[in-house]
């Protein structure tokens, strides 16, 4: 007997989607490989600048420069907003690494579900179960977050 399942987790944490492909969900692979792509590209793009941000909370103070016989101000870094984008950028790869990681389960159990002879549902059914069953933690985790960063913004001593 094949071991489809080993296969399908070690091709899915090379790369997200590459599991789902090789247990013959094409569709579902493809999309989970472009969204890998983009996220690959958002935090490479992105994460050095957000640690930044939430480590030094800006360098540069808002002054008054002498230009000519006028004051003109020139501006500096503002605090809150690199941390909210800092948090913000952070909490877009916390998910991106937790989708990753979902991923190779989810090739695990279907590449087990093909070694056992069972049908592999297509995208229309996966789309199907994530709304039905998952929409409703999907949407009360985004509240339950807010509340959560919000709570630690005011607690934070260099606000």
């Amino acid at each position: 007997m094949r071991r489809h399942r080993i296969t399908a987790a070690a091709l899915s944490a090379v790369a997200t989607g590459l599991g789902q492909i090789y247990n013959r969900q094409y569709a579902k692979g493809a999309i989970l490989f472009l969204l890998y792509v983009a996220g690959i590209f958002y935090a490479s793009t992105r994460l050095g600048g957000a640690i930044w941000g939430l480590v030094t909370l800006g360098e540069t103070k808002q002054q008054m420069k002498l230009v000519g016989k006028v004051y003109v101000v020139t501006p500096g870094d503002h605090s809150i907003f690199l941390m909210v984008e800092g948090l913000i950028v952070v909490f877009a790869v916390l998910v991106f690494v937790a989708i990753h990681i979902g991923n190779v389960a989810d090739a695990y159990r279907r590449g087990k579900e093909r070694e056992e002879g069972k049908r592999l549902h297509n995208i229309r059914e996966t789309f199907h179960y994530v709304l039905t069953w998952k929409f409703p933690f999907i949407i009360i985790t985004l509240p339950l977050l807010f509340v959560f960063f919000s709570a630690c913004c005011r607690f934070c001593s260099r606000c």
